[in-house]
């Protein structure tokens, strides 16, 4: 089954917009940017929507707006409203567990530290879904987690970032209508 929507997490408002955490928002926005022809934007069901189309293929972007630790109300308002299975979906979420601009895709797991996972697995009832991992690194021994997620990346850190974040999507967009294997697969062994 093909993938329908895919979730990018991260907090609305413009002092988050070029946190750590938002990387799932810049995801989002890399996808805009690369061959989707966005064809609507929706602000409903706790979410901003755009609605593209990538070759034939129909699929929603999704940047929830219920801030991260409640991701999962928009998760699964979304998929209520769509009537989206767990095939049918993909979220993208930060992760300090995996070195900065690496990527790791699974098809399902745990949450581990990550509150707005917790929040969606939590409401989905499951943990059966392709999710997109991208590493933001530890933070320093005498940083607070929340502090480090909250902060902005660097002027290099950025550089690195849009070279992922480009590469990713289009590998994405590209595999859209392939077996979850084949893109977990691809995307796994991107090399920036």
């Amino acid at each position: 089954m093909s993938i329908k929507a895919i979730f990018g997490l991260g907090n609305p408002g413009d002092r988050y917009v070029n946190t750590r955490h938002n990387i799932g928002f810049k995801f989002i926005n890399a996808l805009k940017s690369s061959a989707c022809e966005v064809l609507a934007k929706k602000v409903k069901l706790n979410s901003q929507i755009f609605s593209c189309r990538v070759n034939d293929n129909s699929i929603l972007l999704v940047k929830p707006q219920t801030y991260m630790n409640l991701s999962g109300e928009a998760v699964q308002a979304v998929m209520n409203f769509y009537k989206l299975s767990l095939d049918e979906i993909c979220i993208i979420a930060d992760d300090i567990d995996i070195e900065f601009s690496n990527i790791r895709v699974r098809k399902k797991g745990g949450a581990g530290t990550h509150n707005g996972l917790k929040s969606i697995i939590k409401l989905i009832g499951s943990n059966d879904f392709l999710r997109i991992r991208l590493g933001i690194g530890s933070p320093p021994v005498n940083m607070q987690l929340s502090d480090y997620v909250l902060q902005d990346f660097s002027e290099n850190e950025q550089q690195v970032l849009d070279k992922v974040l480009s590469k990713a999507s289009h590998i994405l967009l590209e595999n859209l209508e392939q077996p979850q294997d084949i893109v977990l697969n691809k995307l796994n062994s991107l090399i920036v």
